[in-house]
């Protein structure tokens, strides 16, 4: 049960730093806030992780841990407040006329909230110019929001297949949309190559 886990946690923490400051074989300080959420994870009979979520809830947002108490809401229902909101931070700091499509971008990332909220706050930080790339970017194509994503989460751009090999792709799809024109005119089959081919040019385009 998590009933009473701020208080408790509080008093694990000041015990284990009383021991830490009596002792000289514990080694460095480091150590002694792992030790005590440890020590915690055992009365709980939970695992330190849980105690770890337990604290930042209580520190970052010490209503929410009021609400976990009462059994209004859940830990990791809290937890995920508690990220929303540091999000929600860091975004709050870009440019209104960005922030739309940039917290789009860093919302869609299959990443862990560290890395988004590392993406967030490297948004809210860049040069304007900057930021107005990986805007338009973010509103482009399905490789130019992938390298929107790489550019925000400061990564290399995201590989490209071989030109040579894609403008060779090219000229085969413009000899087969000549010869299915002649038979079907307009249809179906002849505006998917004329889209594929004007996708294949626009990311050729990045790739030169």
């Amino acid at each position: 049960m998590l009933a009473s886990d701020p208080e408790i946690l509080g008093a694990l923490e000041e015990e284990a730093k009383g021991r830490q400051g009596a002792r000289t074989d514990l080694g460095h300080g480091g150590n002694n806030s792992t030790k005590s959420r440890d020590k915690a994870a055992d009365a709980f009979g939970t695992n330190p992780r849980y105690v770890s979520d337990a604290k930042k809830v209580r520190a970052k947002k010490p209503e929410l841990a009021d609400r976990v108490i009462s059994g209004e809401l859940t830990l990791p229902e809290a937890k995920k407040k508690v990220e929303a909101a540091e999000i929600a931070e860091a975004l709050s700091r870009i440019p209104e006329d960005d922030r739309e499509p940039l917290a789009g971008l860093v919302g869609a990332a299959v990443t862990s909230h560290t890395e988004r909220l590392e993406m967030a706050n490297r948004l809210a930080k860049m040069r304007q110019e900057d930021r107005t790339r990986v805007k338009v970017l973010a509103k482009g194509s399905e490789y130019e929001q992938r390298l929107a994503g790489t550019i925000a989460a400061d990564r290399p751009a995201p590989l490209t297949l071989d030109v040579d090999v894609m403008v060779g792709v090219v000229a085969r799809m413009e000899a087969a949309r000549s010869r299915l024109r002649a038979i079907e005119g307009a249809g179906q089959w002849v505006r998917w190559l004329d889209d594929s081919i004007t996708e294949i040019r626009r990311m050729l385009q990045h790739a030169s």
